[in-house]
């Protein structure tokens, strides 16, 4: 058995092993965290209107027409804020070197990395944060009125957040903003919890790892690492030749944009599930501009649409990509 002076000198020589500001499950404590500055909201700020706004403010539909998204957040939506800055992202307790390097990966050369160390440093403790952020629509602060365990039921309990927070899409946390030396790059985690106006779909969290640079004074969104959810923007006047592709588990889903035809742009899409397909072909006018179509993360509607596009299909064609190989003359 240690006698107690010997026992003192381990504990005292083990402490010295971890760096100043280690805590207990490897988070790094900030002794005096700094506050949340103006440059901060500004930063936030540049995300949501820039990033945030602009995606939940497109309708968008099935092939069918039915309604994904309502596409009112520039009108009548608000954007929810959870009040104090976010401790765990991408189910990692604590913002370090290893987490933000899980995000940008090997990308050489990294403009993001000159800002580690400032948002490490700011990140040991949770920050409270007030209504500083200046948005193009409103917006709400998530936990003014309710504690941190009735926001976290109120995360996973659709109809308990819409009654709470009506017309909102999504629930925004927030890591603390890094800076370079120059301040004039910034960098933040964000966790969005998407909460579709819709009752049918569970909320999912997705995290975004966010690069804002100053140009012209004025923080623009340069770069951001997470969850990819592709877009194509189809010029209908030009109609260019393009196309996508997404495998199933059991088939596939993809569009192509086959051209003009007359005052139209024909897109043909498919949708193929153990060699049995449907293929629909619309004729969608070029007087509308342009088409966003989105891969939406769902198996059931793999693509959808910035336009209901039902009134300019044709009526869909079933088939059997096998029974088409061989021809009508095997049997």
């Amino acid at each position: 058995m240690l006698r107690p002076a010997i026992l003192l000198t381990a504990v005292l020589l083990l402490a010295n092993c971890f760096p100043r500001g280690f805590a207990a499950g490897g988070a790094f404590q900030s002794r005096d965290p700094s506050p949340v500055e103006a440059e901060d909201y500004a930063a936030y700020s540049a995300f949501i209107n820039q990033k945030y706004i602009p995606s939940y403010s497109t309708p968008k539909y099935t092939l069918q027409g039915d309604l994904v998204e309502d596409g009112e957040l520039d009108e009548k939506g608000i954007v929810v804020i959870a009040a104090n800055t976010k401790q765990e992202f991408a189910n990692i307790v604590g913002v370090s070197r290893y987490l933000l390097q899980l995000f940008v990966g090997r990308e050489a050369n990294n403009e993001a990395e000159d800002t580690f160390d400032d948002l490490i440093a700011k990140s040991g403790r949770a920050a409270k944060l007030s209504n500083e952020f200046n948005l193009t629509v409103r917006y709400e602060l998530a936990g003014d009125k309710e504690s941190g365990q009735e926001l976290h039921k109120l995360k996973w309990d659709r109809d308990k957040f819409l009654d709470r927070f009506p017309r909102s899409k999504a629930l925004l946390s927030f890591s603390r903003v890094g800076f370079d030396a120059s301040r004039s790059k910034a960098l933040f985690l964000v966790a969005q919890l998407d909460v579709n106006s819709r009752r049918d779909r569970h909320p999912s969290e997705s995290t975004y790892l966010v690069l804002v640079k100053k140009e012209g004074g004025q923080w623009k969104v340069n770069k951001m690492w997470g969850p990819e959810r592709n877009s194509l923007v189809i010029n209908l006047a030009q109609c260019d030749d393009s196309s996508r592709h997404i495998s199933l588990p059991f088939g596939s889903e993809s569009f192509r944009v086959s051209g003009r035809d007359g005052d139209g742009c024909v897109i043909e899409h498919v949708r193929e599930i153990e060699q049995g397909y449907a293929r629909t072909r619309c004729r969608v006018p070029v007087g509308l501009g342009k088409l966003t179509i989105f891969e939406s993360g769902l198996e059931s509607n793999v693509f959808i649409f910035s336009t209901d596009l039902s009134t300019y299909c044709e009526k869909r064609v079933h088939g059997n990509s096998f029974l088409d190989s061989i021809g009508p003359n095997w049997f």
